[in-house]
């Protein structure tokens, strides 16, 4: 299969394929709590795994995941995220890198969703476009496929996905329907004066979902927004 892994090239495939499709995948996500069933690493799992996609069906070469996201479950057990001050910047700055070793396009792959995270990832390439000359497109799969899921977080959708592009990640018998879960972490400041009400996960069992087709469905739309995206 072709590499199109950055950390793993030398410098001569590097150039190569740099020269034949000067795109940058980026993937971004989070170490996030997404429930017992799913692993912590979800978000940047999937955005990574679906950028190796991306980039070998249409060609460039794809950055290693990156997990400085913006507050997601911030309360709930394993989460690490960083206020959207901290982050942004560090995107802007990743994004100048990029233009600096000859890349003309790039695409920020955000698999953690949520309006905090979509304004940290807009001000980091506004920031850019200021000064930098490279062309910024910014994706969110989920928006891609033009579903939204109640609760939009644990979903069997993400179980799906991240089972079929990394299945050592999921163990659907770890779910419980309905079942809800406490916050762990409520000394952060943002809790203190208003503790977060117990978290409810999906009452769709994930068990018995058919996740191969839903995960099959989710990467074709996928793949083909994002070529559409790149014709635009």
């Amino acid at each position: 299969m072709k590499n199109v892994d950055y950390a793993g090239m030398f410098v001569k495939e590097f150039h190569e394929v740099l020269e034949e499709n000067p795109t940058a995948w980026v993937p971004i996500g989070l170490l996030e709590w997404h429930g017992e069933h799913i692993a912590l690493g979800c978000d940047f799992v999937i955005g990574q795994e679906i950028c190796r996609l991306l980039a070998r069906t249409y060609g460039g070469i794809v950055l290693p995941p990156t997990y400085f996201s913006s507050p997601g479950f911030s309360g709930y057990e394993g989460t690490i995220d960083f206020p959207r001050e901290v982050a942004s910047p560090i995107l802007t700055a990743l994004l100048k890198q990029l233009e600096k070793v000859g890349f003309k396009t790039v695409v920020l792959l955000s698999s953690h969703g949520g309006s905090v995270q979509e304004k940290m990832v807009a001000k980091a390439a506004d920031d850019y476009r200021q000064e930098g000359s490279v062309r910024v497109l910014v994706v969110f799969p989920g928006a891609l496929f033009g579903t939204m899921e109640s609760p939009p977080h644990a979903t069997v959708r993400e179980a799906a996905v991240l089972q079929h592009l990394h299945p050592e990640a999921v163990d659907v018998s770890r779910f419980t329907p309905g079942k809800e879960y406490e916050a762990a972490y409520l000394d952060l400041p943002r809790y203190r004066d208003h503790p977060p009400r117990p978290w409810r996960i999906g009452t769709v069992d994930v068990r018995e979902a058919p996740l191969a087709d839903i995960a099959d469905q989710f990467l074709e739309k996928v793949v083909k927004g994002v070529g559409d995206l790149l014709k635009a």
